[in-house]
C-alpha cells in the first residue's frame, strides 16, 4: 500500500472521503474537524494541495469513531485514502491524535490491526501523552480496552497531566470498563498524579450516575476538588448535564459551591451556553447575579462567549445587564469586543 506517495496527476475524487466531508456530524467535535477536512479535500480536488500535506487526513477515523460508525466503515476509507497517496499515519496538528486514535475510540479492531501493519503503534501517544488505551476508556470500547492492556505496563499508564485510565472510563461514562480496571487490580478512586483530573468529577462531567454510584460505593470523595476549587458540581454544570445536577443536589451539594476564581456552577454552565442546564440552576434557587473574584456574572460569560440563547433566558430569569465588571466593563462591552453583535444589540435595546 502506498501510505504517502505524492502523484502529478490530476486529483482523482475519493468517493468514501466526499460522503464523509460532505455529511454534517451530529458531535460538535466531529463537526470542526469536517469543516477542516472538507476545506483541505477541495483544495486536493482544486489540485492546489496534495493528500500528502492534507493536515487533517489523520482526523478519518476520529471522526468516524465519534460518529460511532463501524469498523468495516472506517478501514475502507482509510484504505482509499492510502491508495490516493495520503499519509494515513499522520497525525493531526492541533493535538496530534492519528488514526489509532479514533479507530480505538470507535471499537474499530481491525482497522487497528492494518494501521500496525503498516507501522502505527497500538501504544502512540498524541500531544497531551494520550494513548489508544485511553481513547477505547473513554469510548466504552471494553473489547479494545483488554486488547490494549495486556500487560501491567499497559494498565498504568498515564497521560501527560498524570491521568490514569480509569480518568478516562470515568471521562466517557463507561461502568463497564471501570469495573473491568478495578478487577485488574487499579485504584479507580485516585487522582491523577498532578491533580488534573479526578474519576468522580470526570463521571460528573459525563452526566453517568451509575459511575459515579460506583465510584461513591469504592470510597471516593464526592467533594473532591481541583487546585482552583471546581468540584463535581460545577464540572456537571459545565458539561451541560442537567440530571446529573439535579443528582448531585440530591446528594446534598450546595448550589452555592464556588470554585478559588469565585465562580458559581451558573457561571460554568453559561461559558458553554447550556440553557437547560441554566434553567435546573435557576429553579433550584442560584444567585443569577453573583459576581465572580473580577465582578463578572454568568450574563458576562455567556456574552463573551456568544452564546445568544443564554444571554436571552438569562435576561428572562433578572440578569442585570447594567451590572460593570472590576474593569468598568458590562456585559454588552464584552459581546461587542468579541463581535458578538447580536448580543451587543440584545444587550442594549
Amino acid at each position: 500500500v502506498g501510505l504517502s506517495s505524492c502523484s502529478n496527476e490530476k486529483p482523482t475524487p475519493i468517493s468514501s472521503i466526499r460522503a464523509l466531508v460532505q455529511n454534517p456530524c451530529k458531535d460538535p467535535a466531529a463537526e470542526v474537524a469536517r469543516k477542516k477536512m472538507m476545506e483541505h479535500y477541495e483544495l486536493y480536488l482544486a489540485g492546489s494541495e496534495s493528500l500528502r500535506d492534507f493536515p487533517y487526513i489523520a482526523t478519518v477515523a476520529l471522526i468516524s469513531a465519534l460518529e460511532r460508525r463501524e469498523d468495516s466503515e472506517i478501514l475502507p476509507i482509510l484504505k482509499d485514502l492510502a491508495a490516493a497517496g495520503a499519509d494515513v499515519l499522520a497525525a493531526e496538528e492541533s493535538a496530534g491524535l492519528n488514526a489509532m486514535h479514533g479507530a480505538a475510540l470507535a471499537g474499530a479492531r481491525n482497522t487497528m490491526i492494518w494501521l500496525e501493519q503498516h507501522g502505527l503503534s497500538r501504544e502512540c501517544r498524541d500531544n497531551l501523552g494520550r494513548t489508544p488505551s485511553m481513547r477505547a476508556a473513554m469510548g466504552g470500547r471494553l473489547d479494545v480496552l483488554k486488547s490494549l492492556t495486556s500487560s501491567p505496563d499497559e494498565l498504568m499508564v498515564q497521560d501527560g497531566m498524570g491521568q490514569g485510565l480509569h480518568i478516562y472510563a470515568a471521562q466517557g461514562g463507561s461502568l463497564p470498563c471501570l469495573k473491568y480496571l478495578e478487577e485488574q487490580g487499579l485504584d479507580i478512586i485516585a487522582p491523577s498524579t498532578k491533580n488534573a483530573g479526578n474519576p468522580i468529577i470526570a463521571a460528573a462531567y459525563s452526566g453517568s450516575i451509575p459511575c459515579v454510584e460506583f465510584l461513591l460505593a469504592k470510597g471516593a470523595d464526592l467533594n473532591a476538588t481541583f487546585e482552583d476549587g471546581v468540584n463535581a458540581f460545577h464540572y456537571a454544570a459545565w458539561g451541560g448535564q442537567s440530571e446529573m445536577l439535579s443528582y448531585l443536589l440530591s446528594k446534598g451539594f450546595n448550589i452555592h459551591t464556588l470554585d478559588k476564581n469565585g465562580c458559581n456552577a451558573l457561571h460554568h454552565a453559561a461559558f458553554g451556553g447550556h440553557v437547560p442546564v441554566m434553567k435546573t440552576l435557576c429553579e433550584a434557587g442560584i444567585d443569577i447575579n453573583h459576581r465572580d473574584n473580577s465582578s463578572m456574572t454568568p450574563l458576562f460569560i455567556a456574552a463573551m462567549q456568544g452564546h445568544f440563547a443564554a444571554v436571552e433566558f438569562l435576561l428572562s430569569q433578572g440578569a442585570d445587564k447594567t451590572a460593570r465588571d472590576a474593569t468598568g466593563q458590562t456585559a454588552a462591552d464584552y459581546a461587542r469586543m468579541r463581535g458578538h453583535a447580536d448580543i451587543y444589540h440584545l444587550l442594549t435595546q
